[in-house]
């Protein structure tokens, strides 16, 4: 699946995904270094991300993520389920610290 996303500045850039719900992205194809890069040095299509949680499925789980300023350098882990619609939940609402008041 194909997903349309715009950075920051208006770009409009093309995502691979197994799929989508509710703007979240299920193993979507992520940009080279997007895991490896200082956030002031993302070029427009990592920012296209920017704020957008997405889950990579794995054998264990699955892991949900978000490119929002938690980590200097790589998307910020927002938490893991064992089930798709736990990680949606999460993915949705944000992660338990984020909704408990703590910090990042």
């Amino acid at each position: 699946m194909i997903v349309m996303l715009s950075s920051p500045s208006g770009k409009k850039f093309k995502f691979q995904c197994r799929t989508h719900v509710l703007r979240v992205l299920i193993d979507p194809i992520l940009p080279p270094r997007f895991d490896d890069t200082k956030n002031e040095d993302r070029p427009d299509r990592h920012m296209a991300l920017w704020g957008v949680p997405f889950i990579v499925s794995s054998e264990k789980g699955f892991t949900v993520r978000c490119l929002d300023g938690g980590a200097w350098d790589r998307s910020t882990w927002w938490g893991q389920a064992d089930h798709i619609l736990e990680a949606i939940r999460i993915a949705r609402t944000g992660p338990a610290y984020y909704n408990a008041g703590g910090a990042k």
